[in-house]
C-alpha cells in the first residue's frame, strides 16, 4: 500500500480489536517517531506520516482513545535522536528527545540486560536477519511490557506473532 494513498487521520486509525479490553499502551517505532520532528519541507509522504503522529499525540492528549501511554525503547530514542542530527535537524533531535523525556504521554521503556540477551537470542536464530535486531529488541520491549499494538510505517513487523500494527487504515486490518 502506498502511505500517499491514506487519507487524513481520525481517531478510527488508531481502534483497538473488539472483544477484549482496551490496551493502554502503544509502542511507537523508529520511523514513526521520528515523523513528529522532521520537517516535511513538500514531501506529501512526510507531511502525511507526521500528520498522523501529530493526530495520535492530540487523541492521546484529548483521552479519545483508549490508548494514555507511547512507549519507546531507550535504544529506538537513541536512534531516532541520532538520525535527526546526523540528517542536519539538531533542532528536531533536541525536541524530540526533550519531548519524550518530559511528555507524560511517552514512557521510555529500559532495556535490561536481559532483555538484550534474550532479543539477541531470539535474532541470532535468524538465517536472513530480517526483521533487524533494532527490531527484535522493540519486539522483546513489547511482549515484557504485554504491548500488543504497534505505531508504525515497517512491514517488517508482521513477522512477529501477537503484534497487532496501526495505523489501521495502512494495514487493512
Amino acid at each position: 500500500m502506498d502511505l500517499s494513498t491514506l487519507p487524513q487521520p481520525t481517531a478510527e486509525h488508531y481502534r483497538q480489536s473488539y472483544g477484549s479490553p482496551p490496551d493502554r499502551s502503544l509502542y511507537v517505532t523508529r520511523d514513526f517517531l521520528k515523523a513528529r520532528y522532521i520537517d516535511p519541507d513538500g514531501d506529501g509522504v512526510l507531511q502525511l506520516k507526521k500528520q498522523y503522529v501529530d493526530e495520535l499525540i492530540r487523541q492521546i492528549e484529548a483521552k479519545e482513545i483508549a490508548f494514555r501511554k507511547l512507549v519507546v525503547s531507550n535504544e529506538t530514542l537513541t536512534e531516532v535522536v541520532i538520525s535527526l542530527h546526523r540528517e542536519g535537524t539538531e533542532a528536531g533531535a533536541g525536541e524530540c528527545l526533550r519531548e519524550v523525556r518530559t511528555n507524560d504521554i511517552f514512557e521510555i521503556a529500559q532495556t535490561s540486560r536481559d532483555r538484550f540477551d534474550a532479543a539477541a537470542g531470539h535474532f541470532e536464530y535468524l538465517r536472513d536477519k530480517d526483521p533487524n535486531f533494532g527490531e527484535f529488541i522493540d519486539y522483546q520491549v513489547m511482549m515484557e511490557e504485554g504491548i500488543r499494538y504497534v505505531a508504525t510505517w515497517d512491514t517488517d513487523f508482521r513477522n512477529f506473532e501477537w503484534v497487532s500494527l496501526l495505523p489501521i487504515s495502512r494495514w487493512g486490518v
